[in-house]
């Protein structure tokens, strides 16, 4: 049987989906249970910027950056959270901190020279 691209697409999409639910159920579960957990924060942080829900992923990442200030993560995807939202200067700060902890960060060199 072949499967039409648009029919595989819908298939993709809805497993992608609840796969990225549970994640975050996961996630926020760990910060309940450790509310200073860095990478749970991030890792949170990541999959609601996956579904573009800004507004919780930004404390999430602050948060995690208050608590380990050498987290590139956190800084890489607090960057990407700016430059969605069309803030580049908070974005470019973000990216060169990132290479300021990892000078070879290939994703940020890259969004720093978009910018």
């Amino acid at each position: 049987m072949i499967i039409k691209p648009v029919v595989a697409l819908f298939i993709y999409r809805s497993y992608y989906d609840t796969a990225l639910d549970e994640a975050i159920s996961a996630f926020k579960q760990a910060v309940r249970l450790d509310p200073d957990l860095v990478e749970a924060l991030v890792n949170l942080a990541s999959a609601y910027l996956m579904q573009q829900r800004f507004p919780q992923a930004q404390p999430l990442l602050e948060t995690a950056i208050r608590l380990d200030a050498q987290n590139i993560a956190a800084y890489g995807n607090l960057g990407y959270l700016y430059l969605q939202q069309g803030q580049t200067m908070k974005a470019k700060q973000m990216f060169k901190k990132v290479l300021e902890l990892s000078p070879n960060a290939p994703q940020a060199q890259q969004y720093l020279q978009q910018l």
